[in-house]
């Protein structure tokens, strides 16, 4: 469902006609990067606010041991076939048993399994982005050493911003996916328009309120960046009471 917002439950009515709750504004698949492995940060491309292509480098480590045991194990895996090739041709030969003939093979197999651990390892060395998006915040600076599952760096995808309220239950009675919204930060003005996407499963039972989300899909939208608070005024069904 995305990010919790409001610790308690808080909503208003700017007037008789149309529900309004406080909301946050969250980004699309915000999620907090963290380190793989323990290292020297060697690489950190982009600050707080840079946007990024999926694929691109977040983060690089300083990883010379790391390729030291890759190439040991790429050496390793042509000695292995070295021996392999020397086996098959005794073999043809009526030089060598068949029983050397399979540990050469298996030898081979076995270094070529060595090549893929080494490197993947190696491949801990660089946080890929998994999508385009943009840098929301960075608890690391480069050169700095971090321990396996630090929190680095907190992104979100390269879509149009969330809006996140917590609603009184009553409102499911119309509240749908199709609702429409207006959010405005507190004292600003233009309102931007949007709509609810998604309805939270269940109800809290103490609190007797539901998790909601909606999408921004107005233009209006420079100057907002996740973490912003305002009030969401929705479209609610003619006549219907509140």
């Amino acid at each position: 469902m995305g990010l919790t917002v409001c610790s308690a439950p808080a909503w208003a009515q700017s007037d008789y006609s149309q529900p309004t709750a406080h909301a946050i504004l969250i980004a699309e698949d915000e999620v907090v990067v963290s380190s793989q492995m323990s290292g020297r940060i060697i690489n950190l491309p982009f600050d707080e606010g840079q946007h990024f292509k999926k694929g691109q480098v977040l983060a690089g480590f300083s990883c010379e041991i790391l390729q030291a045991e890759e190439a040991v194990a790429v050496a390793t895996v042509e000695g292995a076939k070295a021996e392999l090739k020397n086996a098959q041709s005794l073999d043809k030969l009526n030089a060598a048993g068949a029983l050397d003939l399979v540990l050469a093979e298996t030898s081979v197999q076995r270094a070529r399994a060595e090549l893929e651990v080494a490197r993947s390892r190696k491949r801990l060395c660089q946080i890929i982005a998994p999508y385009d998006g943009v840098v929301l915040s960075q608890d690391v600076r480069q050169f700095e050493s971090v321990d396996a599952s630090a929190p680095m760096m907190r992104i979100g995808r390269d879509a149009p911003l969330r809006v996140s309220i917590v609603a009184p239950a009553a409102w499911l009675t119309w509240l749908d996916r199709k609702t429409g919204l207006k959010f405005q930060l507190a004292g600003q003005a233009p309102a931007v328009e949007g709509k609810i996407d998604r309805i939270g499963a269940s109800v809290d039972a103490a609190s007797q309120t539901v998790k909601v989300e909606g999408i921004l899909q107005g233009k209006d939208i420079k100057g907002l960046v996740p973490g912003q608070s305002g009030l969401v005024t929705f479209d609610s069904p003619a006549g219907q009471s509140q």
